[in-house]
């Protein structure tokens, strides 16, 4: 056969041989190539259905036509496969032609008769993409057995199933709209289309349409676009609340977000939510509780107890919870040990004492005695037991003012003096130093003014109307002459301790001649 073999030489030589059936070649050629494309159909004997036997073509007498002698050196015949299924053909035995004479050319005529495909008989052919047993539209397969968009076919011979080759040539086509694609086949039983199978997005993985959503714009060139319905009831996508209306104030917004002070749960692709007001401690909860707080008020900044699940209480002190508050984390921490309250973490910063072995609250730490010198027991209105600071002047005492004095200090006022603590004795006092081995002011004896030391003798001044006598001050009463008329009583003197008193004297009312 000449290499410029005509497109019916090929047919007829091909369809000679025994192990070939009906098919058809169509001839292009170049300035570079000549290509022959051969089509098998499923019709003839044998039929050209699945793997078919190989046809061994030998290049090596292939005589090329031209205007002078040439050697071909690279002359190559390529078999493609251009359809589903395994090619016919292979090639063997290519050599170097032989030289050729000009104008030499080989025809005959053949009459060949073209394939017939039956479109909607069920069987896929060669030419056909599908095969549904039909010619209607709109089903996935149109009238002329081609796809319709948004459409997939699958032959009952594809993938190896029956007794094809594995191309669906010669099976029946079933037909459906391609979910995901993004293109709404409504006829096809799509409710929507979202251009993905992602469930939860408004369009299932089967293309309807979710509960509480709703789909618009899909077509049949066009995606949809689903988003939640606010006010239905069921908290879907986006939303951070349903609870089935869309009136404001309720805990739940008119665009279903929770309203700040509100709380909402229960709501679901299938339930709407019910929401309550959050406790006034918190600016945001997960219930209508004081511990179900998950953010606190400005009221009350200092969370305390936070629960696993991130809940608390939110205090605006947290001092009578035996803790304090931390404001780097605002939150309320715990104390020491020996504080009942505190004002921070350490022992030195107790507001009140915890335990009976430390019960006496000594500036900022809790004692188990109150120091000895410079400070008294004092209660205060909640109880508790505190160290309260003596007066300047006393070593010890028994309350706060410098008259409560127990002991007095070596030094600048170290004389006590009837619970005070003075630098001297004063006047009508002496210095003991005798009474109990510690420096008291003593009173002197009572006709001293000043003195220096117990009894009369020790008298450095005396008292008015005593007479300083002898080292000593003693009584005495001074002569009164009283005169009176002729006849008259005289009065009674008595000298009275610690001064004399002259007692009155009478004269008669009428005097006697």
């Amino acid at each position: 056969m000449p290499i410029n073999a005509s497109a019916a030489a090929m047919t007829a030589a091909l369809m000679a041989l025994d192990t070939v059936g009906e098919l058809e070649v169509f001839k292009t050629e170049s300035s570079t190539h000549r290509e022959w494309l051969i089509r098998f159909y499923s019709e003839g004997d044998p039929a050209h259905i699945g793997a078919q036997p190989f046809i061994t073509v030998n290049t090596s007498t292939v005589s090329v036509g031209g205007a002078r002698r040439r050697r071909l050196a690279t002359l190559a015949l390529v078999v493609d496969s251009v359809a589903e299924g395994s090619s016919t053909l292979e090639v063997g035995n290519v050599t170097q032609a032989d030289d050729v004479t000009a104008n030499t050319t080989v025809s005959e005529a053949v009459a060949v008769t073209p394939v017939v495909h039956v479109c909607g008989n069920g069987i896929r052919s060669s030419a056909e993409a599908c095969d549904d047993n039909n010619t209607i539209g709109a089903d996935g397969c149109d009238s002329l057995c081609q796809l319709e968009s948004g459409f997939a076919c699958t032959s009952s011979t594809q993938g190896g199933g029956g007794s094809g080759d594995g191309s669906g040539v010669g099976g029946l086509d079933t037909c459906a709209a391609v979910c995901g694609d993004g293109k709404r086949i409504s006829w096809g039983g799509e409710g929507c289309d979202d251009n993905n199978t992602v469930a939860g997005d408004g369009c299932s993985a089967g293309c309807a349409i979710e509960p509480g959503f709703s789909c618009t714009g899909g077509s049949a060139s066009s995606s949809d676009a689903c988003a939640s319905v606010c006010g239905d009831g069921l908290r879907v996508g986006a939303e951070a609340c349903d609870d089935g209306g869309l009136v404001a104030g309720d805990g739940c917004s008119a665009a279903c977000a929770i309203e700040a002070g509100y709380t909402c749960a229960g709501g679901g692709n299938a339930s709407a939510d019910a929401c309550v007001p959050c406790h006034a401690s918190c600016a945001a909860c997960a219930g209508g509780e004081r511990t179900d707080c998950t953010a606190c008020a400005a009221s009350h900044p200092f969370a305390d107890n936070v629960s696993p699940a991130g809940t608390m209480a939110c205090e605006a002190d947290c001092t009578p919870l035996g803790k304090y508050a931390n404001g780097t984390a605002q939150a309320c921490a715990a104390c020491d040990a020996t504080c009942t309250t505190c004002s921070g973490p350490s022992s030195a910063e107790c507001l009140s004492c915890a335990t009976e072995a430390h019960p006496f609250l000594h500036g900022a730490t809790c004692v188990a005695a109150c120091p000895e010198q410079g400070f008294y027991v004092a209660v205060r209105g909640d109880g508790q037991a505190t160290c309260a600071a003596c007066a300047a002047s006393c070593l010890s005492c028994s309350g706060p003012a410098s008259t409560d004095c127990l002991s007095c200090p070596a030094t600048l006022t170290p004389h006590l003096d009837d619970g005070a603590c003075v630098a001297t004795c004063p006047d009508g006092k002496h210095l003991d130093d005798y009474s109990g081995g510690a420096s008291t002011c003593a009173a002197c004896h009572a006709t001293c003014a000043t003195c220096g030391g117990a009894g009369n003798a020790s008298c450095l001044t005396c008292t008015p109307g005593v007479t300083f006598s002898a080292g000593a001050c003693v009584s005495s009463c001074a002569t009164v002459r009283v005169v009176a008329p002729l006849h008259a009583h005289f009065g009674h003197l008595s000298c009275l301790r610690p001064a004399c008193t002259q007692l009155a004297t009478h004269a008669p009312t009428h005097p006697r001649y």
